[in-house]
């Protein structure tokens, strides 16, 4: 397969951590400082793709999607017969990404990728923002039932790490109703673009291999 990516191309990641686009690689969350290392063993013929964690070979992409605005990743889904096909490549942040799409949707058009643009259904549009109002109803009422449980719970009988004492304290001096009225306040957040999302679906950027 021909390079896609002729010049080595970098891009902020998480964590302070980069995404390198070269030769007919994508490789995320690498340290800065590794980048002119790896770019040297490509040159040199020299490169293990086992040695790095998240990495992408261009010729084993079936295509990639994409909510511009929204996503700070981009999830390419890979031609292979593991029971997981997706691989998901983190940005910095939303714009970053953007930028990245666009770069990359300009390389894979040279070798025959088609790019479709398409509105999400309410429901699909509904997923990503309803799992978060779960996960935070979850671990908030968890959190708050174990802040209303430690009330009676006497832990100077017992040893114990001191972030669970410092937590201990917190607790006894506000309760556990902030902890309580904070997940009820996110969870409404969250639903609230449940709703937006689903009154106005976003569109969905797919680049294909024809």
């Amino acid at each position: 397969m021909k390079i896609i990516f002729e010049e080595p191309k970098i891009m902020n990641g998480l964590g302070g951590n980069v995404v390198l686009f070269y030769d007919r690689f994508i490789i995320g969350n690498i340290e800065k400082d590794r980048v002119d290392l790896i770019i040297d063993k490509i040159d040199t013929q020299q490169f293990n793709s086992l040695e790095l964690d998240l990495i992408i070979d261009v010729k084993f992409i079936q295509k990639y999607d994409f909510l511009p605005r929204l996503d700070s990743s981009i999830s390419f889904t890979m031609i292979t017969d593991n029971a997981n096909p997706k691989i998901k490549i983190d940005f910095q942040n939303v714009v970053v990404a953007e930028k990245a799409e666009k770069y990359i949707e300009n390389q894979f058009k040279q070798i025959g990728f088609k790019s479709e643009k398409t509105q999400l259904t309410s429901l699909e549009a509904a997923i990503s923002p309803a799992k978060k109002a779960l996960g935070i109803g979850i671990f908030g009422g968890l959190l708050t039932g174990y802040v209303y449980s430690m009330q009676s719970d006497d832990l100077q009988q017992r040893r114990v790490k001191g972030y669970v004492l410092l937590f201990r304290k917190l607790a006894e001096s506000v309760g556990y109703l902030p902890f309580l009225i904070v997940t009820i306040v996110l969870v409404f957040i969250c639903l609230f673009f449940v709703v937006k999302r689903m009154l106005n679906p976003p569109f969905k950027i797919s680049v294909v291999k024809m």
